[in-house]
């Protein structure tokens, strides 16, 4: 991995959300998405760890000109990584300059490769407000326990810190980094001024997620068109079951693609407009992005079913995609179970509810 990240980096392929002013190309939000989508087809991991990595070129962007000036002061070569959420025993306490931080977070995603970590946390004594830490690599360790059945290769391990000390500058309250992000006054892309909640922040995972599925789908059909029934000794691609099956699949993966590209899409002109989106509009790209995950997860399931024994197999390409889905897919910003409610909360007329709601905004409805 560290000869992949390498060249990642030669590439540039960490800095599309990094400032100009520091050596990054600004590009538009839903670049993550194109990347990832490409990359997938090789390596999910790869494809996740430069979507949620890179993009977070973009909320460092959003921290005071001291905090950037500390990350891409002396290179323009640097990757970040998130921290989140923060474990038992986690402690955040406010000091004279600053903040000091102890005790685990987890899921932080290619945190081996990264020089900077974002972390998150509650300050003690003083409620439930949440804030963003902004730590040097030698500000903390890594407590390596990834073992899980797919995804291995992003390197989703905890980060840990033993009295850290963060000063003012590289601390956020969330309200401010979701909608008064001081990197603003630097940086005048609209990704660095752009609403940041929740039904924007789950964007990343979308474009490894459907990746996966065209990358499961055209593998599929590469097998399938040379296999033939060890029972039955004809085509295993003359069965008309197989057919229905697989054209159901691609549908579904052409409407999540889809589906994302409008959502991400919508974002772009909203952030270019410097308009913040409805409620409506909120809630509804949060649902969609559960059930893009879920149009995926489905779709490379089926075609694994499909294969029959010779889907369980560690050599067929389609295991690996299904663990790697199956794995993906769990990740709160896409996952059904809290991607889905706040719709349904919305239409019954009842109040937001979790960290996850979309927050109302003031104005008037469209």
């Amino acid at each position: 991995m560290p000869a992949v990240v390498a060249r990642l980096r030669g590439a540039g392929l960490f800095r599309y959300f990094q400032p100009h002013r520091y050596g990054g190309f600004e590009m538009a939000w839903g670049t993550q998405y194109l990347l990832a989508k490409e990359l997938a087809r090789g390596c999910p991991s790869t494809a996740w760890v430069v979507a949620l990595c890179g993009q977070l070129s973009c909320h460092a962007a959003r921290f005071p000109r001291e905090a950037q000036q500390e990350i891409w002061g002396a290179t323009d070569d640097v990757v970040l990584c998130q921290a989140s959420p923060p474990k038992k025993g986690a402690r955040v306490r406010r000091v004279r300059g600053g903040f000091v931080l102890d005790g685990p977070q987890g899921f932080t995603s290619g945190i081996d490769h990264a020089t900077w970590c974002l972390a998150a946390g509650r300050i003690e004594g003083e409620g439930p407000e949440m804030w963003h830490f902004l730590l040097p690599r030698r500000d903390y360790r890594i407590r390596d326990n990834w073992r899980t059945i797919g995804m291995r290769g992003t390197g989703t391990k905890d980060m840990v810190t033993d009295g850290a000390f963060v000063p003012d500058h590289r601390a956020l309250r969330f309200e401010d980094f979701q909608r008064r992000p001081p990197g603003a006054s630097c940086n005048p892309g609209y990704i660095y001024a752009m609403e940041m909640g929740p039904h924007v922040l789950g964007s990343s995972p979308l474009g490894p997620a459907v990746g996966i599925a065209e990358a499961a789908l055209a593998d599929y059909i590469a097998i399938t068109r040379q296999r033939v029934s060890l029972v039955l000794g004809t085509p295993v691609g003359d069965s008309d079951l197989v057919q229905v099956r697989l054209a159901e699949s691609a549908a579904e993966i052409h409407a999540a693609d889809l589906i994302a590209r409008t959502d991400l899409a919508l974002l772009h002109r909203r952030g270019v407009a410097r308009r913040r989106l409805t409620e409506r509009e909120k809630i509804d790209v949060q649902r969609n992005r559960g059930f893009i995950a879920e149009l995926c997860m489905r779709s490379v399931a089926r075609l694994v079913r499909m294969m029959g024994a010779m889907g369980v197999f560690d050599d067929n390409p389609l295991n690996r995609y299904y663990r790697d889905i199956h794995t993906m897919t769990t990740q709160v910003g896409v996952a059904w179970d809290t991607t889905m409610p706040h719709w349904g909360r919305w239409a019954l007329g009842l109040p937001p509810r979790g960290v996850m709601a979309p927050r109302p905004v003031a104005g008037p409805k469209e």
